[in-house]
């Protein structure tokens, strides 16, 4: 019994994960900025005692344990240039790295991402749709190219691709594996 690919299945399945992940995104920077916050209300109320308060740089370009600024270096940065092991940003590197446009080893961007793990959303519910370049070992994207690439379009590329035009099966195992909804676009 061989089964069909429902390429409409595939990429409203694809919308959906994208969706998911752009609330993922969403929760993470709101988590991202609550140190901030933290220390606003600490310097509020003059609590500038607390230890771990020092630990957190604040400035144009920061660098620090945690960092917060336009240019930031720091275990965890944040600001719209970021360097670090967690890095969060609009251009952003580090071991995870969270952003625009994003490099790490686990890179997650909404306009282009490059990393060992690479993720990037691209834009949702609007036409074109546009971003979601994503380049790995694993790329999941729009358009993605690497080893083994899930994209939503043709401009991707892979060894190994699972996308509405071309599903080999080394990808579609990997990613019906952890994406388990996939499975739908097989009737």
């Amino acid at each position: 019994m061989s089964k069909t690919f429902g390429s409409e299945t595939f990429k409203k399945t694809f919308d959906a994960y994208i969706l998911r992940w752009h609330i993922s995104e969403a929760v993470l920077l709101i988590l991202a900025f609550l140190p901030f916050l933290a220390y606003a209300i600490a310097q509020y109320l003059d609590l500038s005692w607390i230890p771990i308060l020092s630990d957190i740089t604040f400035g144009a370009i920061s660098s620090g344990i945690v960092s917060f600024g336009a240019v930031s270096f720091g275990v965890v940065s944040i600001g719209a240039v970021s360097l670090g092991f967690i890095a969060i940003g609009s251009f952003s590197c580090g071991i995870i790295a969270i952003g625009a446009v994003s490099a790490g080893v686990f890179a997650f961007g909404n306009a282009s991402a490059v990393g060992l793990i690479a993720v990037s959303t691209g834009s949702t519910g609007v036409t074109p749709r546009v971003g979601g370049n994503a380049v790995g070992v694993i790329a999941i994207g729009r358009q993605a190219s690497g080893v083994y690439a899930l994209s939503y379009e043709r401009k991707g590329n892979g060894v190994y691709q699972f996308s509405p035009e071309r599903q080999d099966i080394e990808a579609v195992a990997l990613f019906t594996r952890c994406l388990r909804k996939f499975k739908k676009a097989y009737a």
